[in-house]
């Protein structure tokens, strides 16, 4: 099968950036003390691991992002089955979910939440998979553009894109026609020249992780310092510029994602079944596991995360839920992939792909006879 040919070591950075992104929902909706927001009074040991695990969410959702546009820039192949898929397993989960809590947690829906239960898309029950496929609908038509610039062009965009919505934001606090698609389609071109133009980025996978290290560590120490300090300007909120520094457009997260991107890229694996198999799984993982629905019950109820915002045992405990969830959640992907996709979805998949061929044929006959 396709995903077992795939190479393990950008795999198993897919494994590693949802890891990161589920302990950044643990930090977030964990019904904790303070759960990693900005609270002087409150400061524990507790509440700097929180705060630490808080910007890796940030880094995973940018890491999932490069490595598509890595693989996308030199695609041929067509991105309909692809987008089929994915929305097909959003409108599974989608469905399921919201039966399961109302058979057994009598959870009742009006007219609107039916109608979003079937339109995952549109409604943006997940907003990283609807940001994600409406990335994969420009993507033919960005590596157009892309081939049609040469490198330095290329890079010109870079720089002008990064300097508007990631340095600016971050030294004054404006956020200028931003939002998250041109954010993903942002990582997509860095994805693509670092595929494009890979001789300026020939250091070793040490040398990167050890880049990402040292800023993840600066990142923890501006927070810790704000933190503890209190320290804020009347003309300037410096907490808004910490909270900056943790999303998915901060400098921060952007090198390190950009890093690990690079570290993992000089990584020989080899192609491990295992590692391709759960790697596979991650899409899945991230939909089950940060449905709102899930969302409400799994940290508060089943987890019971608010007894150990305090608890000497809170960083093991946050490890243990993460490790958790990642199994529980990719058992239950790997059993939809064995029954759903291979006995349906694979078959439609074939079948679009077929008829996009037909769909391109014919549009270019029309166009030879229009132009003729």
């Amino acid at each position: 099968m396709e995903r077992f040919s795939r190479q393990s070591n950008f795999e198993l950075l897919r494994i590693v950036a949802m890891f990161f992104i589920i302990l950044h929902h643990i930090s977030v909706h964990g019904n904790w003390g303070n759960g990693g927001v900005f609270f002087p009074d409150q400061l524990s040991m507790n509440t700097f691991f929180l705060q630490s695990i808080l910007p890796l969410g940030k880094i995973g959702v940018d890491t999932f992002v490069l490595i598509s546009g890595y693989f996308l820039i030199v695609s041929s192949r067509s991105t309909w089955p692809k987008l089929f898929m994915l929305w097909a397993e959003m409108l599974f989960y989608s469905f399921i979910i919201s039966a399961v809590f109302a058979l057994f947690n009598g959870v009742e829906f009006n007219t609107r939440q039916i109608f979003s239960i079937f339109t995952p898309f549109i409604s943006s029950t997940w907003w990283f998979a609807t940001t994600y496929l409406l990335m994969l609908v420009a993507s033919p038509f960005v590596n157009k553009m892309l081939y049609a610039c040469d490198e330095k062009s290329h890079l010109k965009l870079i720089v002008g894109l990064v300097f508007l919505w990631t340095i600016l934001p971050a030294v004054t606090n404006i956020h200028v026609q931003f939002n998250d698609l041109l954010w993903f389609l942002t990582l997509y071109i860095i994805a693509a020249y670092i595929r494009l133009y890979p001789k300026h980025f020939d250091r070793g996978a040490f040398t990167y992780i050890l880049i990402a290290a040292v800023v993840y560590g600066i990142l923890l120490s501006i927070v810790y310092a704000v933190d503890v300090t209190g320290y804020v300007l009347e003309f300037w909120n410096v907490q808004n510029l910490v909270d900056h520094n943790n999303e998915m457009n901060g400098p921060f997260a952007l090198v390190i994602s950009v890093c690990l991107l690079l570290a993992f890229r000089k990584l020989n694996l080899g192609i491990h079944r295992f590692i391709n198999l759960l790697a596979a799984t991650t899409f899945g993982i991230y939909l089950i596991h940060d449905h709102p629905l899930v969302r409400q019950r799994v940290y508060s109820d089943f987890f019971n995360c608010f007894e150990y915002t305090f608890s000497n045992d809170m960083v093991l405990y946050v490890l243990f839920m993460a490790c958790s969830i990642f199994l529980f959640c990719s058992i239950v992907e790997m059993i939809r992939m064995l029954i759903i996709d291979s006995m349906f979805l694979k078959k439609i998949s074939r079948y679009l792909e077929s008829f996009q061929t037909k769909i391109d044929s014919k549009i270019d006959e029309i166009l030879k006879g229009r132009y003729m």
